[in-house]
């Protein structure tokens, strides 16, 4: 909306190229260059002048790669060659004496020094050699003290075929949006012309002696918030499990999971009556208050960006050799990104005794809660998230001690062993009872045929009756 002072806005400043970042480019691209309009100058000793350094020219870039060609030296090309040679990624990486190029802190330190000349800004200096804006030239022309318009400026003038990364693509369009698409200046409402009535005859009174009238302030508050929120992981976590011998339990667990959460960015802008804070000033302000009314221009530019850049390549290898072996791998690779909750609350005050920034803020909901479907959602996921990450150690317990008793044997007998004594059983028992008939009548075999046969005695003489006797 217009101020009321009838000052360009930040969008009519940009427009018109008459903003802070645009006066300091054009002093960079002119070489007169001395420091940031808006800001004091830091004293310091005059340098010895050097010349400028001739602008490099920048190369065509080459030609992205479509979807379905691998780059080579990239993670899916080294994989495809590893299995080509029956290799793991591990032992790939050794054989042939792979390592990361640069680390974060070799990769800034090589960046071109562009000494307020972002043309001759080389994106090789950092990073692959591909001609590519990755996030890491972004950090590296933001150290040097340019601001997200000098940058997206700088991506556009290369053209629709330039290599960019996700965060370069982002400060380029966001550049393009606010060139082609300002914002609209609302057309005024027309002011109804009254109807006549007719003035009645007033009655003389008597002119009161003037009051000295007070100024009214139109202060301007120009207020300019950039929050960012970025996460870089690089990850390359190989698992490799290698088993010789029978009857082996192995468990591998691996968590790579990664959360990122956004804070709460409120911003509180508050334009309304300009007072001193000494209390003399307080008191005057609050006894003339309605007499200075209130107003002032606010002018608000916030720029919210959370970003999160992984790269991940966790290689899990297992190799058995063996029988009867049991192998549990888990990995969880999940990555996780809540937004936060991004308010900003811009207040104009009228200057009346009533109207203050708390108030505003209360009534026009500032303070309340989130309670969208979106943030029900998110406060759903990350409990039930928490908890699900705080179960992870107990992953595969069941299966572990199952795995610990599947090949014991606790019982204190063979079998088979017992099996055949049972068989035999039958057989013992004529044996014990040929011993027991030899304990009792001795080798009867041994002596048969010798002995000569057998013949009853003969019989008893029979005894006569003598009657005689009696």
């Amino acid at each position: 909306m217009p101020k009321k002072d009838g000052s360009p806005t930040v969008a009519e400043k940009r427009a018109a190229g008459t903003n802070n970042a645009s006066i300091n480019q054009a002093a960079k691209t002119a070489g007169t260059f001395t420091g940031n309009v808006g800001k004091a100058p830091t004293p310091s000793p005059s340098p010895t002048p050097t010349p400028s350094p001739s602008p490099t020219p920048t190369p065509s870039p080459s030609p992205s790669p479509s979807s379905n060609e691998v780059r080579p030296g990239s993670v899916a090309d080294n994989r495809a060659k590893a299995k080509a040679a029956a290799q793991t990624m591990k032992e790939y990486k050794a054989a042939n004496d792979i390592t990361p190029k640069y680390t974060q802190e070799e990769r800034q330190s090589g960046a071109t020094q562009t000494n307020g000349n972002i043309s001759t800004y080389d994106p090789n200096s950092v990073g692959a050699q591909n001609e590519k804006y990755s996030h890491n030239d972004i950090k590296a022309l933001k150290s040097q003290g340019y601001s997200n318009e000098e940058i997206g400026k700088k991506l556009s003038e290369l053209g629709d075929d330039s290599n960019l990364g996700a965060a370069a693509n982002r400060l380029k369009n966001k550049y393009i949006n606010s060139l082609t698409n300002p914002s609209p200046t609302p057309t005024p409402t027309p002011t109804p012309t009254p109807t006549p009535n007719p003035t009645p005859t007033p009655t003389p009174t008597p002119t009161p002696t003037p009051t000295p009238g007070l100024p009214t302030p139109t202060p301007t508050t120009t207020v300019d918030v950039d929050i960012e929120q970025t996460q870089t992981i690089d990850q390359d976590n190989d698992q490799t499990s290698t088993i010789i011998g029978d009857n082996n339990t192995v468990n591998q667990d691996q968590d790579n999971s990664i959360d990122q959460l956004g804070g709460n960015n409120s911003t509180t802008v508050n334009g309304g009556t300009v007072g001193n804070s000494d209390e003399e000033a307080q008191n005057l302000l609050n006894d003339y208050v309605g007499a200075i009314g209130g107003g002032g221009n606010v002018d608000v530019d916030i720029d919210n960006t959370q970003t999160q850049d992984v790269t991940q390549d966790n290689d899990q290898t297992s190799t058995i050799t063996g029988d009867n072996n049991t192998v549990w791998q888990n990995q969880d690779n999940s990555i996780r990104q809540y937004g936060g909750d991004n308010r900003s609350f811009v207040y104009n005050g009228s200057g009346s005794g009533t109207d203050t920034p708390v108030s505003a803020a209360t009534m026009g909901g500032f303070y309340d809660v989130d309670d969208s479907p979106a943030a029900q959602a998110k406060f759903n996921d990350l409990h039930t998230t928490l908890n699900r990450d705080n179960q992870k150690r107990f992953a595969g317990m069941g299966m572990k001690t199952a795995g610990m008793f599947s090949g014991f044997n606790a019982a204190s007998f063979d079998p088979a062993a017992l099996q055949t004594r049972i068989d035999q059983s039958t057989q013992r028992s004529f044996d014990q009872a040929t011993v027991k008939d030899l304990d009792v009548f001795g080798d009867r075999d041994r002596y048969r045929g010798l002995l000569s046969g057998y013949n009853f005695g003969k019989p008893p003489k029979a005894v006569d009756d003598d009657d005689d006797d009696d």
